[in-house]
C-alpha cells in the first residue's frame, strides 16, 4: 500500500505514533481517545484470554491501553515469572486476590497469563528453561532485535494460550543524515525478521497475517547531512493468509510538484486505517466490531487486499 498513513499532518514521531497506536488520525481526536486500538479490537471480538494480546518488548504500548488483555513479554528465555521470584508472586497474588476495582482486576489477569504462559514453558530435568527451537531451520538472529521479538511471539503462539494479536517494532528508520547504508541496514533487518518468522511459522500461514507500518516517510528532497527529513506519505505491506499479494493497493499520487505535499512530500492516499480495517475483517472483526474499533473513522471502498469471504483463525 504505497503513499499511506495519518491523512492530517503531522511529523513528529511521538505525536504520529501515539495517533496511529491509538487509532485515530487528528490531534482533537487523539485528546479524547482513552484506549488502543487493538484493546478496542480484542473487547469488540469478545477476547476473553489472559494473553490475548502482546507487545513483544519492555513495555506494553499504547494500542493496548484500557483494555484487560495486553502484556508486554521481550523474552521467554529465562521463563515467565515475576520479578524476584515466586515469594514475590505471592505477594502479588495476596495483594490483588481481593481487592476490588480495575486495577486489581488487571493484576489478576496478568498474573494468572503468567501463570499459563510459564507452565508451558519446556524444561530440563534441573526445571531449567530449554532454549525455544525455531522450525524449518528459521534463524532469527540476521534480524536483530527485530527477530529476537518475532521469535518470542511465534514461541507463545505455539503455546495455543488464546493469543489473537502480538505487535514488535524496528527502531532506526530516523535517517536524517547518512541515509543509504542505515536504511539498507533497517531493511535487512526487516526482512530478515520476518522472512525467520514465516519460516517458524509455516504450520500456521492459513491463520496469520503479518502488517508492517511506520509514522510516515521520509521527505523527498536530500538534506546535507546525506540524509532525508520528516515527510508524509510511506509504505504499509500486508502478508499472510487470504492476502491477494504481488501487487500495490492504493492510489499513487504521483511525484510532480503539483502533486507533492507542500511540494516537497508524497501525499498520502491511503488512510492507515483503511488497511488495517481490511486486515481486522479478515481476522474475524467484522460489522459493529470495526465500528468501535476505528469510532471516528468510515473505510471507503474496499482497496481489496483479501480475497472475498477470507476469515482468519488466530493462532491461538
Amino acid at each position: 500500500m504505497h503513499a499511506a498513513g495519518l491523512t492530517d499532518e503531522q511529523r513528529s514521531h511521538f505525536v504520529a505514533i501515539d495517533m496511529m497506536e491509538h487509532g485515530v488520525a487528528g490531534q482533537a481526536a487523539l485528546a479524547h481517545s482513552t484506549s488502543g486500538w487493538l484493546a478496542r479490537y480484542l473487547q469488540a471480538v469478545g477476547a476473553t484470554a489472559p494473553a490475548s494480546g502482546i507487545a513483544a518488548s519492555a513495555g506494553i504500548s499504547s494500542e493496548f491501553l484500557g483494555g484487560a488483555g495486553g502484556l508486554a513479554i521481550p523474552d521467554l528465555g529465562g521463563g515467565f515469572g515475576a520479578p524476584g521470584g515466586p515469594q514475590v508472586g505471592a505477594v502479588l497474588a495476596k495483594l490483588y486476590g481481593g481487592a476490588p476495582g480495575p486495577v486489581a482486576a488487571a493484576g489478576r489477569t496478568t498474573l494468572q497469563a503468567m501463570t499459563t504462559i510459564d507452565a508451558r514453558i519446556t524444561r530440563d530435568a534441573q526445571n531449567k528453561p530449554v532454549a525455544y527451537a525455531p522450525e524449518n531451520g528459521a534463524n532469527y538472529e540476521p534480524g536483530g532485535d527485530l527477530g529476537h521479538a518475532l521469535r518470542t511471539v511465534a514461541q507463545l503462539a505455539k503455546m495455543q494460550i488464546g493469543l489473537q494479536v502480538a505487535t514488535a517494532d524496528i527502531g532506526g528508520w530516523d535517517t536524517h543524515e547518512n541515509q543509504p547504508g542505515r536504511f539498507r541496514n533497517c531493511v535487512e533487518r526487516l526482512s530478515q525478521g520476518i522472512s525467520a518468522f514465516c519460516a517458524d511459522m509455516a504450520r500456521f500461514h492459513d491463520r496469520l497475517i503479518l502488517v508492517t507500518v511506520s509514522e510516515f516517510g521520509r521527505r523527498l528532497r536530500s538534506n546535507r547531512s546525506n540524509g532525508t527529513d520528516h515527510g508524509r506519505g510511506n509504505v504499509m505491506t500486508v502478508l499472510g493468509a487470504g492476502v491477494q499479494g504481488g501487487r500495490f493497493y492504493g492510489r499513487w499520487p504521483g511525484l510532480t510538484t503539483d502533486k507533492l505535499d507542500e511540494g516537497v512530500d508524497l501525499s498520502v492516499t491511503t488512510d492507515y486505517r483503511q488497511v488495517l480495517s481490511e486486515v481486522l475483517a479478515a481476522h474475524g472483526g467484522k460489522g459493529a466490531a470495526l465500528a468501535s474499533v476505528f469510532p471516528d473513522y468510515t473505510a471507503p471502498k474496499p482497496l481489496g487486499i483479501f480475497a472475498s469471504a477470507t476469515a482468519v483463525a488466530h493462532p491461538g
